[in-house]
């Protein structure tokens, strides 16, 4: 009797914890979504000002446009524009707000990094500038990187043919323009806010094709990473001689080996241009490269020139159909360490992919 007595109480004591724990959870719940509610409305209202050309009266934020945008196959200046200007300017923004709110989940004491950095400025890895322009890039190899270099020199050449050989002089005479400025004029250009900060981005999967299809067509190139990396001998590969498919290195062996031991060099690596430490203004997706780098010369830059340098958004295949093909021969091992590898980069920058299926996106997020 005693026995059925306790277990009756028993039961009834479960009951009421158990609906105290239900209740609790729901309270939770409200609290974080309440919370993360504020989080959004502080980050549009950090942001909008500087993405909506500080015109308060006119922000409007809409729900983003389910169709690809129209895009320029050049950067000639003409009077007719190619984009939708409403719909980049809400991009942006996005990207912003994302990595503000995503940030601190990989970045310690997020705001007070970032304003350190802000002030005393980022490393000048991948990094030029123009004064001309008041404009800073921090540049992603494979990622609109030519693009951006043949842009910026000729924001100091202005008068230089389309047509005369660039990439060269481009880079490393932009690289070292923006090293032989004195510390003062850097200085003024990291923390002045009326400086436009760019920095460009890919996903990383994608970037990875690219880079393999653009460097490993070259012998020099492939002969140099053959000689630092010896381990690459374990890997079948075409060294020596020309294969079929025009690379030296097949593709599965190539991605077998970044996943067994990591980026063979800076075309392969995660992105140096670090939104967590530096508050970049306009994250240019390779994925929208064209509308959105029109719209940022047009409306940003002030650009008048005309540039003839073909550009596009980095592929000529559908970007997802593409991954799957090339990642289908990869085992799940290597191709969580693969996602690993690019996990904080990706879920910055709102880029995705599913081990399961081999679906990427995140392309216009």
């Amino acid at each position: 009797m005693k026995f059925v007595l306790f277990r009756k109480k028993f039961l009834v004591g479960f009951i009421l914890l158990c609906s105290v724990c239900l209740t609790l959870h729901q309270t939770l719940v409200l609290f974080s979504r309440k919370q993360e509610s504020l989080a959004v409305r502080q980050a549009i209202s950090r942001w909008t000002m500087l993405v909506e050309d500080k015109t308060p009266s006119e922000i409007v934020l809409r729900e983003a446009p389910k169709t690809q945008l129209a895009i320029t196959t050049t950067l000639a200046m003409t009077q007719q524009t190619t984009y939708d200007a409403a719909a980049i300017k809400e991009r942006f923004l996005r990207r912003k707000m994302r990595a503000d709110l995503v940030c601190p989940k990989f970045q310690q004491n997020f705001r007070q990094a970032r304003n350190r950095t802000a002030q005393a400025g980022p490393a000048l890895r991948n990094m030029i500038g123009s004064v001309e322009k008041q404009a800073v890039l921090c540049y992603t190899l494979k990622a609109g990187s030519s693009t951006w270099h043949d842009i910026f020199w000729h924001f100091r050449e202005p008068d230089v043919a389309d047509t005369e050989p660039f990439f060269g002089r481009a880079v490393y005479g932009n690289e070292k323009h923006f090293k032989t400025l004195s510390s003062q004029q850097r200085r003024k250009l990291f923390t002045d806010p009326n400086t436009v900060k760019l920095m460009t981005i890919r996903h990383p999967f994608t970037r990875l094709i690219s880079g393999w299809e653009d460097k490993f067509n070259k012998e020099y190139y492939y002969d140099v990473l053959f000689k630092r990396h010896p381990k690459m001998k374990d890997y079948p590969s075409e060294y020596g001689k020309w294969n079929g498919t025009g690379q030296w290195m097949p593709w599965k062996s190539f991605i077998e080996y970044m996943a067994d031991y990591g980026p063979m060099d800076e075309h392969f690596r995660t992105t140096p241009c670090d939104v967590c430490t530096f508050p970049y203004d306009y994250i240019i997706k390779m994925e929208t490269f064209a509308s959105s780098s029109e719209w940022l010369l047009k409306e940003k830059l002030n650009c008048t020139h005309s540039r003839k340098r073909n550009i596009s958004n980095g592929t000529r295949m559908d970007p997802v159909e593409k991954i799957k093909t090339m990642y289908s021969v990869l085992d799940r091992g290597r191709l969580e360490k693969l996602e690993k590898l690019f996990h904080r980069e990706m879920e910055i920058h709102g880029y995705t992919f599913d081990i399961n299926t081999l679906t990427a996106g995140g392309w216009d997020d």
